[in-house]
């Protein structure tokens, strides 16, 4: 992995060096390559002296609605399925002793990412500008989220060591046990639900899924690898994590804030399928090494 890595890089800068003219072959300062170079010249427009010039409209703004859905694209371009994936895979590959990362690594997706992705898009989703106005209804909105709530109380609880009842324990874990197959589930309806052609780009999702299964391994290499030093063992697992599909989290969190979940369904299939790939070459890879 670190041999193409490596090739990767020199790859990308053998390019820009033969785009830039570094290897020659460019006919710089002629008149035929200037016009070649200009952008956009069907826009230029002869003006009459005394003719009124028309600016061109201004780019909007992207709206609250767009800045929560790019949110929520984000999420799930990092949000590795570490609770029903990471744990039997690390256990095959790594053995017991790799449950305590795995659990590290849950957690900071699922509380940590998970938290930071709602405040990110309930900031989003806000008119008020001013900043003490804003964090007001930023926290009230967080304090309405039963997606925050939920885990916060039962974090209590368990602290609390609190003991209950066990019809209360077994309907609670029954009920819990039911999210992320009702998340499924939803999931594959909205997959086969016929919608309008143009209703989302459908490349987004490709580069969501090539940034999932492809961009965040590597980065995550390179930071506990070459930034952190951790052990081998670690840094094996941590590539693993990081290179697992996108998890039902930010479709939740479209359906929850009614976004358009097209791009974030199609991310989440598309990286569960390539994940078949990528996933067989590292366990291959990690074999080998």
């Amino acid at each position: 992995m670190r041999v193409a890595f490596f090739l990767l890089v020199l790859a990308n800068l053998c390019f820009f060096a033969w785009a830039q003219g570094y290897f020659g072959g460019r006919e710089e300062g002629r008149e035929p390559q200037r016009l070649k170079e200009q952008i956009q010249p069907e826009k230029m427009k002869v003006v009459v002296t005394g003719q009124p010039v028309v600016a061109p409209p201004a780019p909007s703004a992207p709206t609250a609605q767009q800045q929560a859905c790019r949110r929520i694209d984000g999420l799930a371009a990092a949000y590795p399925n570490t609770g029903y994936v990471g744990f039997p895979l690390c256990m095959i590959a790594f053995g017991p002793s790799s449950l305590t990362p795995t659990t590290i690594a849950t957690i900071l997706v699922v509380c940590v990412l998970f938290a930071i992705a709602i405040v990110l898009i309930e900031t989003g989703l806000q008119s008020e500008r001013r900043p003490h106005r804003l964090a007001i209804k930023v926290v009230r909105s967080l304090l309405r989220n039963p997606l925050l709530v939920a885990p916060a109380l039962g974090a209590v609880v368990s602290a609390a060591h609190v003991t209950l009842p066990a019809s209360a324990e077994t309907f609670l874990k029954l009920l819990g046990g039911a999210a992320s197959p009702c998340a499924l589930v939803s999931l594959g309806l909205f997959l086969a639900e016929r919608r309008a052609s143009g209703a989302a780009p459908r490349e987004s999702s490709w580069w969501l899924t090539l940034s999932k299964l492809v961009a965040q391994p590597l980065l995550t290499w390179w930071l506990a690898d070459r930034v952190f030093g951790l052990s081998d063992q670690l840094v094996e697992i941590a590539v693993l994590l990081a290179a697992l599909p996108t998890g039902t989290g930010p479709f939740m969190l479209a359906e929850y804030y009614r976004r358009e979940a097209h791009v974030t369904s199609r991310t989440i299939l598309h990286s569960t399928v390539g994940s078949l790939v990528t996933l067989t070459l590292i366990l291959l890879h990690l074999h080998h090494g």
